[in-house]
This record gives C-alpha cells, sequence and structure tokens, in this order.
C-alpha cells in the first residue's frame, strides 16, 4: 500500500503517501494503517500491483509429530528458500478436516505442511527437490506435489476449510493470533496444548509457520460458563507464553478490545502514554472507533490485566461464541 485519503475527527480530508515508494517527511499512512480505525477513516488507497507469478508449486508433506514439520519449515528458511506460503495443520486440524470433507488426508499423521513456491518456471523445478530433500530429512514420510491448478485447489481447500471445520466441531471456541519466533514453535505448541489439558478442554493448531504466527483453537462448551472461563484463562495463558518468547499478541488480526488487557503486560508505561498521545493527535475526543487496542488509562498503571477486556464487555467473556457452518460452506475465511 502506498497511499491512503483519510477522513480525520473534525472532517478534514487528507492525503497521505503517494504513487512513489517513499513518500517525503513521516510515514503516517502506515501509523494509520496499522491503527484498526483509531486515527482516521480511509476512503481511497493507492497500492502497488504485483505481476502473477509465472509458476506455482505445491507441496504438502505428513510427519508423525508435530516439532518435526516445524524443524523443516526453519530447515528451509535456513537454507535461503522463501516460500510463498508455509502452513501446518496438527492431528487434531487434521482430524476434523478430513471427517468433514474426505480429502484424503493422512490421519495418523501428527501434522501435514504444506509449502507452496512461485516465481519464474525455471527456478522451481531446483527449489521443490531441495524442499522435499529437507523434508524427507526432518522427517516427512511422504511428499506430494500438485500436478495441476485441480490438485493444487485439492491441497488448498484442506487448510482453508479449517477455521469452519472447527466450527463445526464445537458450540463455542476462541482463536488466537499470537506470534513467536520460528525456532520456538515447536516448544510453543507443547504449551498450548498442555495449558488447554490442564483445563479440561481441547486445543488444535492451524497456523502460518512461516513467520511463527501461531491460530491455536481452544473448544469449549458455549452452554457452560466454567468452560467459558476455563477458555478465555488458557487463551490469555497463550498471549503471555507468545511474549515471554519474545513474540507479540496479534500478527494480523489486531488487538480490539479482546486482547487490551495484555497491552499493558506486552509494552511499559512509557510505551503506551506514548501511543496514546499520538491517538490523542489524531483523534483527540475519541469519537473513532473508541475503547479500541489501548487499555484504559494507557501508561498510568490502571488497567491491571484481565480486568480490562471484561469491563469492556460488561463482563461477558471474549469471543465465546461458536460457528455454525452449513453444509455448503467448504471454505471458511482465510486465517
Amino acid at each position: 500500500m502506498l497511499g491512503i485519503t483519510v477522513v480525520l475527527h473534525d472532517g478534514a480530508v487528507v492525503t497521505l503517501g503517494g504513487e512513489a515508494p517513499d513518500a517525503p517527511d513521516f510515514d503516517l499512512a502506515a501509523a494509520v494503517i496499522g491503527s484498526e480505525g483509531t486515527l482516521a477513516i480511509v476512503t481511497e488507497i493507492c497500492v502497488r500491483l504485483l505481476p502473477k507469478p509465472e509458476a506455482v508449486k505445491t507441496m504438502l508433506f505428513d510427519y508423525l509429530t508435530v516439532e518435526a514439520a516445524c524443524r523443516t519449515v526453519s530447515a528451509v528458511i535456513a537454507c535461503g528458500i522463501v516460500p510463498a506460503a508455509m502452513e501446518i495443520m496438527d492431528r487434531h486440524t487434521v482430524g476434523l478436516v478430513e471427517a468433514w470433507l474426505k480429502l484424503g488426508l493422512p490421519l495418523d499423521a501428527g501434522a501435514v505442511l504444506l509449502i507452496e513456491v512461485d516465481g519464474p518456471a525455471v527456478t522451481l523445478p531446483p527449489q521443490v527437490e531441495r524442499i522435499a530433500a529437507l523434508a524427507t530429512a526432518n522427517g516427512s514420510r511422504s511428499t506430494r506435489v500438485a500436478r495441476d491448478e485441480a490438485e493444487r485447489a485439492a491441497i488448498w481447500r484442506g487448510r482453508k476449510s479449517a477455521f469452519g471445520a472447527y466450527g463445526r466441531s464445537a458450540s463455542g471456541f476462541y482463536i488466537m493470533d499470537g506470534v513467536v519466533p520460528r525456532t520456538r514453535l515447536a516448544e510453543a505448541l507443547s504449551i498450548i496444548y498442555r495449558l488447554a489439558e490442564e483445563r479440561g478442554l481441547e486445543a488444535g493448531n492451524v497456523f502460518h509457520a512461516g513467520d511463527g504466527n501461531l491460530h491455536p483453537h481452544v473448544l469449549f462448551d458455549a452452554d457452560d460458563p466454567a468452560a467459558q472461563a476455563r477458555a478465555l484463562e488458557a487463551s490469555h495463558e497463550i498471549l503471555r507464553m507468545c511474549i515471554r518468547f519474545g513474540g507479540t499478541i496479534s500478527g494480523e488480526h489486531g488487538v480490539g478490545i479482546e486482547k487490551r488487557p495484555m497491552m499493558t503486560e506486552l509494552f511499559a508505561p512509557a510505551d503506551l502514554a506514548a501511543m496514546e498521545a499520538f491517538r490523542r493527535a489524531f483523534n483527540p475526543d475519541e469519537l473513532l472507533n473508541p475503547g479500541k487496542i489501548l487499555p484504559a488509562g494507557a501508561g498510568c498503571g490502571e488497567a491491571a490485566p484481565g480486568d480490562g477486556a471484561a469491563r469492556d464487555r460488561g463482563g461477558a467473556p471474549a469471543q465465546l461464541g461458536g460457528m455454525a457452518v452449513g453444509a455448503g460452506d467448504a471454505e471458511g475465511p482465510w486465517i
């Protein structure tokens, strides 16, 4: 995204950035883009268009353990290959997707790893060969390379349907968006499973492995308030783990309301105060998307971990609804 036209809190219309890759002065466009609607209302965007890749190769590997799949991810990146996509589904997720769509996924696998590379056609066969060798060296039991667009779509259908498969499996589920370093993916997943098990809950993982962006799903009975509370507690502990590992609480979906209490654990008071001052420079009366991202009293220690979000929702747990998926909804939202 190169530039944006926005409406400020007082109705003024301004343009930030432009058609040039590097606009002069401060990069205010980037600040607005990342503000979740708290600084301005975006009405127009200017983007750079990229050519469609000449060729694409999509691979699917399966492993006895999710740890082995994670090791493959690190090995591929370490050898200098940067795929267009690296996605992992654990045993729990594979089971749910296969029970629903009958795609032929291996039910005895601890995890499956989807890797896609694109670019000039002549460059892809060597990359596929190298990736397959690394996958085998790290414990892959089988290698599947899509032969055509139909087979590629079939491989991707399993990954893109994971969200909907979870929606069919429980009346309530909580999804996170934390990030950890790639080198600590396996350790993080082990902790996620333990945190859920300790609370009598089921958890599965489907995530963007290439950048360590986790999407743990914690399942619970939405009609059981105690189960809802345990699910929320487990979810916050998972995000705290991401912080301890040197990651963050959101990789792509933002902070919004539910993660506001975690901001005091991720940032120092001085950092939160600087963010609040910047927001007030754009939005002094908090007319734009109020009550989002920053905890009440940012930088002043007024928001104790765990209490801000509940107060904003009148005491109701965060995101505790399930998702009903009909027979025709084979692919849910892309996360």
